[in-house]
């Protein structure tokens, strides 16, 4: 799988939970059944977040000026993704937390925009194919190792 290719399977994989979660936000007869939605979108979203930046962002701090502009703005942008998680996760079925999701979603979506809109086009400018290659490799790892570790953090 290209670099491309795991990036967007990962956004689809998530969008899916958010479609998943959202009729279920409100109902609390079906707690536990959302609870245990918010805890999965909260693993995906944060070890997505912490893969990427640990591998694809570290590689392009010094891969030209493009690149290097977008991995200093990411991490600030992931973390206003990872205190919307933490919202959710402290959050109960009702409307504060299907207003929480729409937010986080809403947020998701435009951050997933933007890393296929400008941070696949400006990786594919700068680095080899090769590169790219390995670098889905390294994503691919790192993500497994640190689903665990953040499975435990969340509960999920």
């Amino acid at each position: 799988m290209s670099l491309d290719e795991v990036i967007r399977a990962e956004h689809a994989r998530s969008v899916a939970l958010f479609d998943e979660l959202q009729p279920l936000a409100r109902e609390d007869q079906r707690r536990t059944t959302a609870m245990s939605l918010v805890a999965r979108l909260a693993v995906a979203l944060k070890t997505h977040v912490l893969a990427i930046e640990r591998v694809v962002y570290a590689a392009l701090r010094t891969a030209g000026d493009e690149p290097a502009a977008l991995a200093l703005r990411a991490p600030h942008e992931h973390r206003a993704l990872d205190t919307l998680v933490d919202t959710l996760l402290a959050l109960r079925p009702g409307p504060e937390l299907a207003a929480a999701l729409a937010v986080a979603r809403r947020f998701f979506e435009q951050q997933a925009a933007l890393e296929e809109r400008e941070l696949l086009p400006a990786i594919e400018r700068s680095l080899p194919v090769d590169e790219r290659d390995q670098l889905a490799r390294d994503l691919v790892a790192e993500q497994r190792r640190l689903r665990p570790t953040v499975q435990r953090r969340v509960g999920g």
